[in-house]
């Protein structure tokens, strides 16, 4: 079980250094062309950062991002989690994060709209997901520009 000071860190680092996204993956397997997913992720060149988060939160994966090196550069290491794992993670950490806290309660919202298996997604579950895939990419852009709803 995971302390309060180890959600209270794990959430200054996602809030500093993580992303939190819906991705918009295409189908072609499938009547809509594509489908929405919960991401976070953090990626960094310190190693003991996403070994960390993979520790407190195992249910995310660790990966090794190397393709676009250059030999200045240093290796690079990337902890995420999807959908209702990553739900899990934000609801943890929801109470202690300060920058991106509308971001994770916008996601925690979004995976309440999806369904455990897309056959049982609807057009209004689609048009509700895709509404919360626009917002959160323009609560970011808020973010970057300096805009708050807090």
């Amino acid at each position: 079980m995971n302390t309060i000071a180890d959600l209270a860190w794990a959430a200054g680092i996602i809030d500093g250094e993580g992303s939190i996204f819906i991705m918009k993956q295409q189908r072609k397997d499938r009547e809509r062309g594509h489908n929405y997913i919960l991401r976070i992720s953090v990626q960094s060149t310190d190693p003991y950062m996403t070994k960390e988060l993979g520790k407190l939160f195992p249910d995310g994966a660790i990966f090794s991002q190397d393709r676009y090196k250059s030999e200045n550069w240093s290796d690079t290491l990337k902890w995420q989690v999807n959908g209702r794992r990553a739900v899990n993670v934000l609801k943890q950490i929801l109470p202690f994060m300060r920058v991106k806290q509308d971001q994770a309660k916008m996601a925690v919202d979004f995976q309440e709209t999806t369904k455990k298996h897309w056959r049982h997604m609807t057009t209004l579950d689609y048009d509700t997901q895709e509404a919360f895939y626009y917002s959160l990419k323009q609560a970011k852009q808020d973010l970057k520009i300096g805009k708050s709803n807090s």
